[in-house]
């Protein structure tokens, strides 16, 4: 049997369907101001380094989100959509920085499945968002203050695509 690519799920859903989510959300965090996301799941003093030396120079302040609480889910997709950029070792960060169409760096972990991130970048072209803990450099900078270019009829292919798939083999009528 010959395997089919599908996309992530989270990517079948419009950004519309996740704002209304946060619809509702209270937070005390300033809209106007600007925010740099951070969702890392493996923490470390470089990653931290380098997070703390990417906001000073940008000037932006830090949402460092936690996976815990009972609106994790909402504070996860609403400090995404109100920051300026993201950064994250995430796989889901990944996606909703996409979704959400943010500037992010993106830190590679090899032991969270580096697979999935090589399949996005070569979808979305943007490896150079990819980069392994290290010192910082300013190189890096560059590529994050600007909105990744996401080819978007590739995507919208995929997508299409991954629904006739998941409908056939669902059996949900279309």
């Amino acid at each position: 049997i010959r395997p089919q690519f599908v996309l992530d799920p989270t990517f079948l859903l419009e950004k519309d369907d996740y704002l209304k989510i946060v619809r509702d959300f209270k937070t005390n965090l300033n809209i106007n101001k600007n925010y740099l996301c951070v969702y890392i799941l493996d923490k470390s003093t470089t990653k931290s380094n380098y997070i703390n030396r990417v906001s000073q120079l940008l000037n932006y302040s830090v949402i460092d989100i936690k996976v815990r609480g009972k609106d994790f889910i909402e504070k996860f997709i609403y400090s995404i959509n109100i920051s300026k950029s993201v950064i994250t070792d995430s796989f889901h960060g990944t996606v909703f920085s996409i979704i959400f169409n943010k500037p992010f760096l993106t830190f590679i972990n090899k032991k969270r499945g580096k697979i999935r991130f090589d399949s996005l970048g070569k979808i979305f072209n943007i490896e150079n968002r990819f980069i392994y803990p290290k010192k910082f450099e300013m190189s890096e900078l560059n590529n994050f203050i600007m909105n990744p270019a996401i080819n978007i009829t590739n995507f919208n292919n995929l997508k299409e695509k991954s629904m006739d798939f998941l409908k056939k083999y669902l059996e949900i009528s279309k």
